[in-house]
């Protein structure tokens, strides 16, 4: 895939770009070609999984890239550490949602170790304790899990802390914590604790034992640019989750830039992208399909991240050398037709809206069109937004009187809907050329 930049050594930089790894939606599950696989014909399916998510039409809107063979886990997860340093990820924050698996020598997250170790020595793993799936831990079980972090991938400071965090950590008061950290001490291990607060709290509520702290964030663009300065700054692409029947409105792709520059603006030491592959909550960067497996629909937010994250660890801006033209919206509002699908979705916090956007990366001035509505851009970035409408979206980039290169995006629907009589509130993206 063409970059509109030339991307540098991400390693070698003391900032790192995390993404949170959720490994319940691995590449592949079961053994089916993608065709006839789980996520296809249980997950996406509105009748899947013996019909219990019928009312929403669907456990998932999207899935990841088919693969061409079957592969083991641990062929799959050293494919994702590739796919992540690709697009200057340096580091999988793991999220530990269960005790025996983190524990299992063919767990979950032993495999992701054994993964990163395989293909980069320098790509972090971050153990992430998710307080909301472990109700019941208890401190000696929490000492016992951390005790045994020891594999040289897992993530350490200069000084030899490990670098632990924690999802939801305000789920145990501080003395919860005081006392789990001086039993660590007490086994000579020191670690360096960023807990994680859902939304984008402005302080620390365990401050006295924390390295740093971070947000989980929101997946509004307002949100997203006004979240307060924190060590681990968090960034989301979108929300829309299915199982839940709710929504954020991302605004495209400006929810995922405004994360960035605040991030970036912010001189944070580390950013969490939320999420590299929670498909539950639509909120993966990594490249994403539907059941056509068309490999070129979901695309738009992993490639977008490889420039900010330049910016990001670099601290300057990357210069733009070859055009490029990103596009992003919804195939339909949430108020389309689903014959399907009885309940419908709502959108928390801002309004919906519903754009068509192609954001330029332009060597030079240029004319961006869409669907025949001409903007001038400048060199540089450029967000142009039109109103969704039916159809096949047109792109062009136009330059002195000529064509750059032109291209057809997805199909949109209307009020009527899709042919599937369900709803699909995914932003969808992919570039050209």
């Amino acid at each position: 895939m063409i970059l509109p930049f030339t991307p540098p050594d991400y390693f070698s930089y003391q900032k790192r770009v995390f993404a949170h790894y959720f490994y319940p939606f691995s590449l592949q599950i079961g053994s089916s070609p993608a065709a006839a696989d789980y996520y296809n014909t249980q997950y996406l399916a509105p009748g899947g999984e013996k019909g219990i998510h019928a009312a929403y039409g669907g456990y998932l809107r999207s899935r990841p890239l088919a693969l061409p063979t079957q592969n083991s886990q641990i062929a799959n997860m050293q494919t994702e550490v590739r796919m992540a340093i690709a697009r200057g990820i340096t580091g999988f924050t793991f999220d530990i949602l269960s005790l025996a698996d983190a524990l299992s020598p063919v767990g979950h997250l032993n495999l992701m170790l054994q993964a990163a170790a395989a293909v980069d020595t320098r790509f972090w793993v971050v153990p992430m304790l998710d307080m909301s799936s472990l109700v019941g831990l208890t401190q000696a079980q929490a000492v016992q899990l951390i005790s045994s972090f020891m594999h040289p991938s897992y993530a350490r400071l200069p000084d030899g802390r490990l670098l632990i965090t924690a999802f939801n950590a305000s789920f145990q008061p501080i003395l919860w914590w005081q006392q789990v950290i001086t039993a660590l001490n007490l086994q000579d291990v020191d670690m360096a604790f960023i807990p994680i607060f859902l939304g984008g709290p402005a302080s620390n509520p365990l401050a006295t034992i924390s390295h740093g702290f971070g947000g989980w964030g929101t997946a509004t663009p307002a949100a997203a640019a006004a979240a307060p300065p924190c060590m681990m700054m968090p960034v989301l692409p979108q929300q829309f989750r299915p199982k839940d029947q709710i929504f954020w409105e991302a605004g495209n792709t400006a929810s995922f830039r405004a994360g960035w520059m605040n991030a970036i603006q912010s001189n944070a030491q580390y950013v969490q992208i939320v999420t590299w592959s929670d498909f539950s909550e639509s909120g993966q960067v990594q490249p994403y399909t539907d059941a056509t497996l068309n490999p070129s629909i979901g695309t738009a937010f992993y490639d977008l991240t490889a420039y900010y994250a330049a910016w990001f660890v670099s601290g300057v801006q990357p210069p733009i050398v070859a055009d490029r033209l990103y596009w992003c919206y919804r195939r339909m509002g949430s108020t389309a037709a689903h014959s399907s699908q009885p309940d419908a979705f709502k959108v928390v916090g801002a309004a919906e809206t519903s754009n068509i956007e192609a954001l330029a990366f332009l060597t030079a001035s240029g004319t961006v069109v869409i669907n025949g509505a001409a903007t001038a851009c400048p060199a540089g970035i450029t967000s142009v937004m039109v109103p969704t409408a039916p159809g096949t979206p047109q792109f062009r980039l136009q330059r002195d009187g000529s064509d750059v290169f032109e291209f057809k995006g997805l199909q949109i629907y209307g009020s009527g809907g899709s042919p599937s009589g369900t709803l699909d509130l995914t932003y969808w993206g992919g570039s050209h050329p």
